[in-house]
Formats: structure tokens, C-alpha cells, sequence
């Protein structure tokens, strides 16, 4: 009785073992493969309030500290400064601030660097609308 409840034990192992096997799929990849991907887009919106910085109908709308942050941070990496295969600027960007924003209000945003560097100056457009941007600190090491 126990040699049979043994085998039986097995049998179902190795049914499930094989069941396994064929419902993982493993993918390998070689170096220096290119792997087509059909995907647009970016996610620089994300870090504005809305707006897709194409036009100034659409401008990238800054209304928070974090906005104003990520307006510094990501100029200051020089994302808005994309050139085309001629080295010319590919796409100049707008932005539009919707509110008076005191930085001092979330101080985990109130440092930014400079917007527009010698490598990376800012060349696109941006809409004060009569707003203020207040107690920000500007540095950079």
C-alpha cells in the first residue's frame, strides 16, 4: 500500500513538474539586440500640472512648488534643449504658471538649480500670467 502511495505521489509530481514547465516562458536576449517596441510618448507631463508644453494653448501648466521644481530640474538636465540630427533645437517648449506660488510653503522644493545653464540655456517660452514665484533659492554645486 505505501509502494503504491509512493508512485502515485510521484506520478502526480512529475505530471505537475511537467505542467509547469510548459506554462513558463523564458526569454533570452543577446547583447546589442535591438528589440522593436511600439510605444510613444513621455513623461514629462507628469510633472506639470497638465499640458503638453507644445504650444502655448497647451502650455505646460505650473501651479505648485513641485511644478517649479521640476520646470529647474529637468531644464537643468536638459531635456527641453532636444536637437534634431542637424544640432538644431528640435522643439521649444511653453509653459504657463496658473498661480502665485510661495516656495517657502513646502520647503522640500524650495532649492532649484538654475533654469538654463551655459550648456543647457533655457529657449523656450514661459507665461507669468501676472503670477509670482516667491521665496526660491537658486543653487547648484
Amino acid at each position: 500500500m505505501r509502494k503504491k502511495l509512493l508512485i502515485s505521489f510521484l506520478c502526480a509530481m512529475l505530471v505537475l513538474a511537467a505542467v509547469a514547465a510548459t506554462s513558463v516562458t523564458y526569454a533570452w536576449l543577446t547583447p546589442g539586440t535591438m528589440v522593436p517596441v511600439a510605444a510613444e510618448g513621455k513623461a514629462v507631463a507628469s510633472y506639470f500640472g497638465g499640458g503638453t508644453g507644445l504650444s502655448a494653448q497647451d502650455a505646460y501648466i505650473i501651479n505648485t512648488p513641485k511644478h517649479v521644481y521640476n520646470l529647474a530640474w529637468l531644464q537643468y538636465l536638459g531635456v527641453f534643449n532636444e536637437t534634431d540630427e542637424s544640432g538644431n533645437l528640435a522643439q521649444q517648449y511653453y509653459f504657463r504658471l496658473e498661480e502665485d506660488i510661495d516656495m517657502n510653503t513646502d520647503r522640500q522644493w524650495q532649492v532649484v538649480p538654475p533654469i538654463g545653464t551655459i550648456e543647457y540655456p533655457f529657449v523656450g517660452n514661459f507665461d507669468g500670467g501676472n503670477f509670482t514665484i516667491s521665496n526660491v533659492i537658486v543653487a547648484n554645486n
